[in-house]
């Protein structure tokens, strides 16, 4: 028979086994699904005509995005700069980052404003961003941001 300060000794050791495995399942990987994606604007450029626009498309899931389609809206003090309801055929790693770009014909009331950013009548344009990717594997993913549009030293008609 084992000795009493033996047998607490061996407890305290399994229990502190058990307590260690059972933190790592719970910090260990989790397979996340379904989750939306991050979408940003890196550049936006307008040449009168045609706004093209620069978006980063994030996958926050750990599997692959493959995306179909995008629709968005791009608006600033309650109007629509630009809108978009279209192909976006791209493919996006695990926890990957992608750029996708597009160009948009420009409507007057976006040439005014950014007219007016470029000129520096106004310091920065305040926008929000929403809209939904629908990807193969999850359907349809809804994404919004809220930011401000600068303009480019040095680079006329491109804005970050």
């Amino acid at each position: 028979m084992m000795p009493l300060a033996m047998m607490n000794r061996k407890l305290q050791i399994t229990g502190l086994l058990i307590a260690v495995t059972l933190l790592l399942v719970a910090c260990g990987d989790h397979l996340i699904r379904g989750v939306s994606p991050v979408v940003r604007i890196n550049e936006l450029s307008h040449d009168g005509k045609t706004v093209s626009l620069q978006l980063m498309l994030r996958n926050r899931n750990g599997v692959k995005m493959d995306v179909e389609h995008l629709n968005f809206s791009l608006t600033s003090d309650g109007e629509d700069l630009l809108v978009y309801n279209g192909p976006a055929v791209t493919n996006i790693a695990a926890n990957g980052t992608e750029n996708w770009s597009v160009d948009i014909d420009e409507p007057e009331t976006t040439h005014k404003k950014l007219t007016s950013l470029e000129n520096e009548e106004i310091k920065s344009l305040f926008y929000t961003f929403k809209g939904t990717i629908t990807s193969t594997e999850a359907g349809d993913l809804d994404f919004d941001h809220e930011g401000y549009l600068y303009p480019v030293p040095g680079r006329p008609g491109q804005f970050r």
